[in-house]
């Protein structure tokens, strides 16, 4: 995997979640403590648009009104290089601009101001995924757990995660409605692009995962970027996102 590949995947890719102290507060404060709870992960697709699970935003907004939160402390964080050798952590607030509950998806817009434009490039209508190809995601599994070292943050930034596919769904056919993927997952990694490591293309964005006793399976939404510029998504019935 090329690392400039990689790049253009995991600076798109944002944590969606809400900070448990004002923003100037946050920004004063010893950045080491674990003052972002992360939700979900998102990455942006367009110019100022992030492509989450319509779940991810409906489990932020029930955790903030159990928290009595104000909608301000809903943010998008972002983790770039910047500079010579330099990384740069960015807060954006975002507002949902569409969203579809039956197909768990939802788009977010955000405003760049300073930051500069990472956008994951998807790959076209013409890719074919196969069983057992190599493959990609980028997020946030279980939040800040994996982040932190004791009660402090260790690194910030998605983790990377590889494998292959396992089976597509309803058969092993070249436009499935649903990935299933050979890699571990958790809580807040929903929302995560799954890309093709050697070409960087991002084909889906991870809807769920089942953790059981015996078994643990991942399961994406295939996505393509149409001739059009826009955003199709193959469901059980394929629609158009944007």
């Amino acid at each position: 995997m090329k690392s400039e590949r990689l790049d253009q995947v995991r600076f798109a890719t944002c944590a969606v979640g809400y900070l448990k102290v004002p923003l100037e507060q946050y920004a004063s404060s010893d950045q080491r403590k674990p003052l972002f709870d992360i939700v979900g992960s998102g990455f942006v697709v367009a110019p100022e648009r992030v492509l989450t699970c319509k779940h991810v935003i409906s489990d932020l907004v029930s955790q903030m009104r159990k928290k009595k939160l104000s909608s301000d402390r809903a943010q998008l964080e972002f983790v770039y290089a910047s500079g010579n050798r330099g990384w740069t952590t960015a807060f954006r607030r975002f507002r949902e601009v569409w969203s579809d509950k039956k197909f768990d998806l939802a788009f977010l817009a955000f405003q760049l101001d300073s930051m500069p434009e990472f956008i994951a490039p998807i790959a076209p209508d013409k890719v074919e995924l196969e069983v057992g190809d190599r493959i990609a995601l980028c997020g946030y599994p279980h939040g800040t757990i994996l982040l932190r070292d004791g009660g402090r943050l260790m690194r910030f930034g998605p983790i990377l995660q590889q494998g292959f596919i396992s089976a597509l769904s309803p058969y092993d056919r070249a436009e499935p409605n649903a990935i299933l993927l050979d890699v571990r997952v958790g809580p807040a990694a929903s929302g995560s692009p799954v890309f093709l490591p050697d070409s960087g293309e991002v084909v889906g964005i991870l809807k769920s995962g089942n953790v059981g006793k015996h078994a643990t399976t991942a399961f994406a939404t295939p996505i393509v970027r149409r001739a059009d510029g826009g955003i199709q998504a193959w469901t059980p019935e394929p629609f158009r996102l944007q």
